[in-house]
């Protein structure tokens, strides 16, 4: 469990109501104690735990960036962190994309090696910058076409996608970046419509 004694001796804070960053890894917490108390908080880092509910943490209003990766956590709450800009899930069980889009001004999201096997709900996340969608099982590329501010797009290993063709990008007129290595592209003529767009190699 996460305890407020955990708290204060890795901030090396004396009043919880202090602690600005926290980083608390390796620590097999699975569970949290109330956390109002962390008033503060903008940066948190719980990587490589055995967390399976977040919901506790919505309790902590004001933070900025949260890294849950490789916890155990299968769904994401339905409640919202209102000043969140971003959230790193990576290396989890979640099996849908349903609920990020309440996260208004997200400007990162990572979601690699997940179960995620189609791409929803995403229509709300107006700021996104970074979507990373790599290693999941994701048949097709969509929903996509509200990101309008998305600059990097990664869809590194996705073996089971479908042909992507650049009507899956069309709207999606700020990226810049495109990652795409082993996602079974066997045609790669839709780049030809993004002739700025970097794209790392094709290793399939």
């Amino acid at each position: 469990m996460l305890t407020k004694n955990m708290i204060l001796q890795a901030s090396k804070q004396k009043d919880i109501r202090s602690v600005v960053e926290l980083t608390i890894t390796d620590a097999k917490i699975v569970e949290f104690e109330e956390l109002e108390d962390l008033v503060k908080l903008k940066d948190l880092d719980l990587n490589n735990n055995e967390i399976k509910d977040i919901t506790p943490l919505l309790s902590i209003k004001e933070l900025r960036t949260l890294n849950l990766s490789s916890n155990l956590i299968s769904q994401f709450p339905l409640l919202t962190f209102a000043h969140l800009q971003e959230l790193n899930l990576s290396y989890n069980s979640l099996t849908t994309t349903k609920g990020f889009s309440r996260l208004k001004k997200l400007t990162y999201l990572n979601l690699n090696s997940n179960n995620i096997e189609k791409i929803e709900d995403l229509g709300g996340l107006t700021e996104l910058r970074r979507l990373d969608l790599s290693s999941n099982k994701i048949t097709k590329i969509e929903s996509l076409s509200t990101l309008l501010r998305l600059e990097e797009l990664s869809l590194n290993y996705l073996p089971l996608v479908k042909p992507i063709t650049a009507k899956d990008f069309a709207k999606v007129t700020a990226l810049e970046k495109l990652n795409i290595h082993h996602c079974g592209i066997k045609d790669a003529t839709f780049l030809t419509a993004f002739p700025n767009l970097l794209v790392t190699p094709l290793l399939n």
